[in-house]
């Protein structure tokens, strides 16, 4: 299954950057593992695709090698007073993976979009006294056998 996450990963990253263009120049930095991310070092305004799960799909049991993915996409910036940009960005990032060709990547649901300051990702910056705030939207999506095969 790892021989996909690099083609997923350059698919997700070509999605997020046709709904936010503005995080192209500083980067769409791609993690395996939350805590592994350098989220204070980046130059904002920048997105970070993580992938949360990989498990055999079970809605297509019959093929052997289909993969539900949980991503995990966020989007960061710098938020100065009451109005905050990252609703705006993760909402153009979910409008972005439904309306993706489903011959690239495989949308099976988008359940959640957060930009709660209590998530582990914002109170870090609290902790830190810094200006970046994070948002995080939650897709899941199929890949290999006959599904969505990016190889």
């Amino acid at each position: 299954m790892a021989s996909y996450l690099p083609a997923l990963y350059t698919v997700a990253r070509a999605v997020v950057a046709s709904a936010c263009p503005e995080v192209v120049t500083n980067g769409i930095y791609e993690a395996e593992h939350a805590d592994r991310i350098p989220w204070e070092d980046y130059q904002l305004p920048y997105a970070v695709i993580l992938v949360e799960s990989m498990t055999q799909s079970l809605d297509y049991s019959g093929i052997n090698d289909v993969y539900d993915i949980a991503l995990e996409v966020y989007y960061v910036c710098e938020v100065n007073g009451p109005v905050s940009p990252i609703r705006d960005a993760l909402e153009r990032i979910r409008d972005a993976f439904n309306t993706a060709d489903q011959t690239t990547i495989q949308v099976q649901r988008i359940q959640d979009i957060s930009w709660s300051d209590s998530s582990e990702v914002n109170a870090l910056f609290a902790s830190k006294n810094m200006p970046h705030r994070a948002g995080r939207i939650n897709i899941s999506v199929l890949a290999g056998g006959k599904v969505w095969n990016p190889l």
